[in-house]
Parts: C-alpha cells; sequence; structure tokens
C-alpha cells in the first residue's frame, strides 16, 4: 500500500484522493508522516457500505 502511495505522488503529486484499506491496526500511528497524503484509509475488514459512503463523501457526491 505504502510503495503504491509513494509511486502515485511521484507521478502526481496534486491527485486529490487516496483511499487506503490495511489489515495494520496500528496503521495511523506506525505511518503517521503518510496520513496526511491520504483522503481516507480503513482497516480490514472493510464494509462494503462505509467504503462507498467515503468514497461519495470524497467525490462530494
Amino acid at each position: 500500500g505504502l510503495e503504491i502511495l509513494k509511486k502515485i505522488r511521484e507521478k502526481s503529486a496534486t491527485l486529490p484522493t487516496v483511499v487506503m484499506c490495511t489489515a495494520d491496526k496500528g496503521f495511523k500511528e506506525n505511518y503517521k508522516n503518510y496520513t496526511s497524503k491520504i483522503s481516507a484509509y480503513f482497516e480490514k475488514p472493510v464494509g462494503l457500505g462505509e467504503l462507498r459512503k467515503k468514497i461519495k463523501e470524497l467525490l462530494g457526491e
């Protein structure tokens, strides 16, 4: 996930939204340097409704 995030940001630092899903329960604390570059993240398992709601929110729907 973080490797992909790095590659995305290298290609487009202005990309407004990145959503990540992780199994790492300590993600927010362990990767706080990256969380400012992520619009939303979810700990797995992620409910489809929760994910859909956040994506719509980020898209302004």
